[in-house]
């Protein structure tokens, strides 16, 4: 009987573990996509704002 505690409380741990890793992973690719979405942001805000004098910019002035 002490076997068959062993390998079922093996097998509980086992599975514990892969459901705590598939929860960190699922929290990583949220917390990637939140950054890839506020970099986005980051960069259209950049471009928004930005002032271009194109070609009449005098450098001589």
């Amino acid at each position: 009987m002490d076997l068959t505690m062993s390998i079922a409380n093996t097998a509980s741990y086992m599975k514990q573990t892969e459901l705590m890793q598939n929860i960190s992973f699922k929290m990583l690719d949220k917390a990637l996509d939140t950054e890839s979405a506020q970099a986005e942001q980051l960069i259209e805000n950049m471009s928004d704002g930005a002032v271009s004098f194109g070609h009449l910019l005098d450098t001589y002035a």
